[in-house]
């Protein structure tokens, strides 16, 4: 008798948008302090998942990838071990411009460890001009590999 699994992949940002304010020249600023507030990434399905990025240039006079906006994952407080933490990006990478970056090795689904905090990094650079930025991320799940 066949019988079928169903893996849901789901993933929800419960606050969407970080807002760094004004950053003057050459300034840098981050959210591993939680000011401004980290992003949150939920695991809303029911299975482990990979997560990668890629977003839309922040900088004027820097179309790559660059030091000058990076990212990185970090546990979510009240969520421990929610993902595994030596092979994510718990160091700052380049936020992926030209292409995605992975950042998540198997978030967790199960309410206690499902989410995690996405921090970002600006370093306003040399010669950009004055004006508002803004950038837009864009997250990719797939199914994490499963364990024998």
């Amino acid at each position: 008798e066949d019988f079928y699994v169903n893996a849901l992949i789901m993933v929800s940002l419960p606050n969407d948008e970080i807002s760094f304010g004004s950053l003057d020249y050459l300034a840098s600023n981050d959210t591993s302090d939680d000011s401004p507030m980290p992003l949150i990434i939920k695991n809303d399905g029911n299975v482990k998942i990979n997560i990668s990025a890629s977003a839309s240039p922040m900088w004027d006079v820097q179309t790559n990838d660059s030091e000058y906006y990076k990212v990185k994952v970090d546990n979510r407080s009240g969520f421990p071990n929610a993902f595994k933490w030596i092979s994510s990006a718990f160091e700052w990478i380049n936020m992926g411009i030209t292409g995605q970056v992975f950042l998540i090795d198997s978030l967790e689904y199960h309410d206690n460890k499902d989410s995690a905090e996405i921090d970002i990094y600006l370093e306003v650079p040399p010669n950009e001009g004055p004006g508002l930025k803004n950038s837009t991320i864009v997250f990719e799940s797939k199914l994490a590999e499963l364990e024998a």
